[in-house]
């Protein structure tokens, strides 16, 4: 996948938001409550439309719009909108999973890490 710098500016943002509302959030997507990886999703699939098509029902015309009103809404737990948003958090919860865990690090300023055997000699 490439990052953009749209991609990138968006979810640190949205990490940004999440950090600001939860002191304990350490930067594990699996940890996040449905609110806020329906948020992430809704983020990403904005700043990457070439995904649109991996997520989203082939019938569907008008796919930015269709997606603001899918993510825009609270909807009923049981709704088909509401299992189509769980749908696409599965598919993209791996991609999500490293984004975010790369932006918390952005967003809180952790250096990263050195690799094993970077330097020369290891």
């Amino acid at each position: 996948m490439i990052e953009t710098n749209e991609l990138l500016e968006s979810i640190d943002n949205a990490v940004n938001v999440i950090t600001s509302r939860r002191n304990n959030f350490e930067g594990d997507f699996a940890d996040l409550s449905e609110i806020d990886t329906d948020y992430l999703c809704y983020e990403f699939l904005k700043a990457m439309p070439s995904w649109w098509d991996d997520v989203l029902p082939a019938s569907i015309m008008g796919p930015e719009d269709f997606l603001h009103e899918l993510y825009a809404e609270d909807l009923p737990p049981d709704s088909i909108g509401q299992g189509l948003r769980r749908e696409i958090c599965r598919y993209l919860g791996p991609t999500l999973d490293e984004l975010v865990l790369n932006s918390y690090g952005r967003v809180m300023n952790i250096p990263p890490e050195e690799p094993q055997g970077w330097r020369a000699g290891q």
